[in-house]
């Protein structure tokens, strides 16, 4: 037990149990309150150097050193956040139940703990989102925008059969973002973006495309540099209001976007416009971030016959649409363009390509993205 705590430098921990002693005498002896809630806060910034430095056995040996220093509900939620890094997330799970059943009015920590249970066992956690949205007003906002991420899920592995499941979903996130307004305690960015952007997804669902992108401008208003709003609403638009799209693509790009959709649908965008060197630089960045075999198909072989339409290299046309077939090989834009490459001698020689039907460009982005929002 001594050994993570004698890993501190001597003085951090001179000067915590030196904060602690103050804090007895402050609390026990001067019945000062605010002195106390001083020194706490002292306390606590020293557990959060292991923290910084992610040493969660550093942070585990000092919250040993220090037990009785500190209320239970954050002794808990440390030591289920270290044990969750540590590679055991079914102690984690356990030690946040305890911080509820400790400290049940910190809403921070009960959005934890239905995170951690719904990653580890998915029907209780569904269970407890469906009581969460019925109950309504007796839940602070946050657990009902959580309970709304998980009622979603379900109905998005349900194989989105069920209409009634996405009016749920519409109903708990309006509440959340309503109670948060009615509580003049408003929800971070983050979340109000995302309430927005879900509650899109639920209306494209519910089969409104105008007020699902009523919803993404909404999520873009509270958060304009949201690249998950700008890919949703840039899908929605894609082949219907493809410039507005094009734009939102292209400003997800600017922000960096880890995810492949605006790269997969810029680069179709450009090879279909001849801008071959365009083409080619996103069907790269595009294929460094997915291992999906139909997308990564696709991507192929857009790029084969954009670097074919610079270098005029038959051969390596042909070697790359193979390949691109071996990844995805039912796609028939791919056995299209194979039968046209077998008698191509140089650039332009082929004709118009298969550059792969918008809706099928839509389809097979659409329902891996709201998966992954969902």
């Amino acid at each position: 037990m001594d050994e993570p705590w004698a890993q501190l430098q001597r003085v951090e921990i001179e000067r915590l149990e030196g904060l602690s002693e103050d804090l007895y005498l402050y609390a026990a002896d001067r019945k000062d309150r605010e002195a106390a809630r001083r020194f706490h806060a002292l306390l606590l910034s020293a557990l959060q150097r292991p923290v910084a430095r992610e040493d969660w056995e550093l942070l585990l040996g000092a919250l040993r050193e220090s037990e009785g220093l500190f209320p239970a509900p954050e002794v808990y939620y440390f030591k289920a956040r270290a044990w969750d890094a540590l590679g055991d997330p079914e102690t984690a799970l356990w030690f946040l139940e305890k911080s509820v059943e400790v400290g049940a009015g910190d809403p921070n920590i009960r959005y934890l703990y239905l995170t951690q249970l719904a990653k580890l066992r998915f029907e209780q956690a569904l269970e407890q989102s469906r009581r969460i949205s019925k109950a309504g007003d007796e839940f602070p906002p946050e657990l009902l925008f959580k309970a709304g991420e998980i009622l979603l899920l379900d109905a998005e592995r349900q194989q989105r059969s069920d209409p009634e499941k996405y009016k749920v979903c519409v109903e708990t996130f309006t509440k959340s973002l309503e109670r948060a307004q009615r509580l003049k305690k408003p929800l971070p960015k983050s979340m109000v973006s995302g309430a927005f952007i879900l509650l899109g997804l639920c209306r494209k669902r519910l089969g409104s495309a105008e007020q699902a992108e009523r919803f993404y401008s909404e999520s873009l208003k509270e958060d304009p540099e949201n690249a998950a709003a700008l890919v949703a609403r840039g899908m929605l638009n894609y082949g219907i209001k493809t410039e507005q799209a094009v734009a939102d693509f292209r400003h997800a790009v600017k922000l960096g976007e880890k995810l492949v959709w605006p790269y997969f649908f810029l680069a179709h965008y450009e090879l279909g416009a001849k801008k071959y060197a365009e083409a080619l630089s996103l069907c790269t960045e595009a294929a460094r971030r997915t291992r999906d075999p139909d997308v990564l198909g696709n991507v192929m072989l857009w790029r084969a016959i954009a670097a074919f339409e610079l270098n005029g290299n038959a051969h390596e046309l042909r070697a790359s649409l193979w390949h691109a077939s071996s990844l995805a090989p039912r796609n028939p834009s791919i056995q299209a363009n194979l039968q046209r490459a077998k008698s191509v001698v140089g650039a332009g020689a082929a004709g118009a390509w298969d550059l792969t039907d918008i809706e099928e460009v839509r389809h097979t982005a659409e329902s891996r993205f709201e998966l992954e929002l969902a």
